[in-house]
């Protein structure tokens, strides 16, 4: 499992690793069945992960969208860089 904004995913994969771990855990003490892990499995890694992917499913979205260019062409325009400067100097 990756982080899908970043294709990085340490966290990711160490997390849905323990998920993974707990749930075969669960079905080698026979405290559930290998169904009823998976489902809670599943459960556990979308509550876990819903966040992270989401928000970066919103990133790609504007990456591809041509609001970004917007933007960079707007902050490329000597009025607006020199307000930028002025309000980065006073913070």
């Amino acid at each position: 499992m990756t982080h899908p904004a970043t294709a990085e995913g340490i966290y990711q994969g160490m997390r849905s690793g323990i998920i993974a771990a707990e749930a075969v855990r669960d079905v080698m003490t026979r405290s559930t069945s290998e169904e009823e892990s998976w489902t809670t499995y599943q459960a556990r890694c979308r509550r876990a992960f819903h966040a992270s992917f989401w928000s970066a499913k919103l990133w790609r979205r504007g990456v591809a969208s041509p609001a970004l260019d917007w933007v960079v062409r707007v902050a490329q325009r000597p009025l607006v860089k020199r307000a930028l400067n002025k309000l980065m100097s006073e913070m």
